[in-house]
């Protein structure tokens, strides 16, 4: 029997809905089953006692009972939070990943971190046994406030249009707008851009040359039209991680060297669905 106030159920209908949320709502999946997490881990926290090394270790016991997966503390200090899983039957479930896919135990302990830090969190799952990792890690990233973090976002840097046709799309906007195109560049993995300079706004045109989406997915799928608005960051890495604190992933295979500098894409935005890239200038360390 299951422990009071638990039902029992295989991890594979759960991961069975799991694939059909991300099918249904792509990138905004994993936020839904977080919320899930922070539900079930909220009740969960409500029945700790003691120091925060106590209820933490209380969770963690519980977590192996309901059969979550072998948790191990990894550190606790007064501002972090790691954790690791071994076995987790979510990863187990779900088969071969290109990213981590333990969402409902992140979420989980999203709610753990934030009754027993000092500093406002949140957790991101480092490594997925589902995507190689010989055990599943959760690890807390500080978020800063707003009067302490600087602007992630800098400045506009271009939006890209993706064309069918390069050549002829330069040819048109010549035509008809008289404005020819700047900086060229064409990268290993299947695209070729050329830059136009229009009205004090950059406009990237990109033609897609090889197979991409078999690499990166299907967020940067070939459509004609409006793809993607990149910002300039400072440092990527730390806008990596601050974005993923906020609830936002990077495409997979990602950061590479793009035509103005070191980028990463973001999954879409979810409220306008809007894919964003963003750039470290080469130059800017």
């Amino acid at each position: 029997m299951p422990p009071s106030g638990y039902v029992l159920i295989r991890p594979e209908t759960l991961v069975a809905l799991q694939k059909a949320v991300e099918a249904a709502l792509g990138a905004r999946a994993a936020e839904c089953l977080v919320a899930g997490g922070l539900a079930g881990g909220a009740k969960a926290a409500a029945a700790l006692d003691g120091p925060p090394e106590a209820r933490v270790r209380q969770l963690l016991e519980a977590g192996r009972d309901i059969g979550w997966g072998d948790f191990a503390l990894e550190r606790l200090t007064a501002t972090e939070l790691i954790v690791t899983v071994g076995d987790s039957p979510f990863a187990r479930a779900y088969g071969r990943a290109a990213e981590p896919v333990c969402h409902l135990t992140r979420g989980v302990l999203q709610t753990l971190a934030s009754t027993v830090l000092d500093a406002p969190v949140a957790v991101e799952e480092t490594a997925c046994a589902a995507a190689g990792a010989s055990r599943c890690r959760f690890e807390t990233i500080e978020i800063r406030g707003d009067e302490a973090s600087p602007p992630l976002l800098r400045s506009l840097l271009h939006i890209g249009i993706v064309v069918e046709d390069l050549e002829a799309s330069l040819r048109e906007w010549q035509r008809l707008f008289d404005v020819s195109a700047g900086h060229r560049w064409q990268s290993e993995v299947g695209v070729n851009v050329a830059f136009l300079d229009v009205a004090g706004a950059r406009l990237e045109l990109v033609e897609y040359t090889g197979p991409i989406v078999a690499r990166f997915g299907p967020v940067l799928a070939p459509r004609a039209g409006v793809h993607h608005v990149s910002f300039v960051v400072d440092d990527l890495d730390a806008a990596i991680t601050a974005v993923r604190a906020r609830g936002l992933r990077v495409v997979p295979g990602f950061p590479l060297e793009g035509a103005q500098g070191r980028i990463v894409f973001l999954e879409p935005e979810p409220t306008t669905g809007l894919v964003v890239e963003l750039c470290q200038p080469r130059g800017r360390t």
